[in-house]
């Protein structure tokens, strides 16, 4: 393309006009995703994310599995709870630093604390290739999570 061709083609006024809707799509969806952040975490916002963090315990508890069962190496092993720990923790942050709704502050904090456990797990597990004992209990720990958190969640859905 010449630069003839070019400096027509920027005077079109289609170009224009398709320029101006997506910088205001863009500026709608900023404002948007600033809305979203004020707006308080109410019983189902909470529920979604205990229901994140028990598929995170549920996931970290067959990784264990199967590093007892001697079927993951050490790098798989160190990958995938490491992006499980940092999912955890970004629920972590969302639980504590989200306004809530009256009336769900206590189940979050239960949330938090359910949450830097398995967060605490998932580090442990990392490090727990040539230890299966440590596997093993760290397994029993994601499980007790995992059937915390489900009663939380069942308790939200009510």
């Amino acid at each position: 393309m010449s630069k003839k061709d070019l400096r027509e083609e920027i005077h079109k006024p289609e170009t224009w006009i398709q320029a101006i809707a997506i910088i205001l799509t863009i500026a709608g969806c900023a404002v948007w995703m600033m809305r979203q952040q004020k707006k308080p975490l109410g019983p189902e916002d909470l529920k979604i994310n205990v229901a994140e963090l028990r598929s995170q315990a549920s996931e970290g508890r067959l990784i264990a599995e199967q590093l007892i069962a001697g079927k993951v190496t050490s790098a798989y092993l160190q990958t995938e709870t490491l992006l499980l720990r940092d999912e955890t923790e970004q629920a972590i942050e969302t639980l504590s630093t989200y306004r809530l709704e009256s009336g769900v502050e206590a189940t979050a904090s239960q949330a938090v604390e359910y949450a830097r456990q398995l967060s605490a797990d998932l580090s442990s597990l990392s490090y727990a290739f040539n230890n299966l004992q440590e596997a093993e209990r760290i397994k029993q720990h994601l499980e007790t999570t995992f059937a915390s958190l489900f009663e939380i969640e069942e308790s939200l859905i009510q």
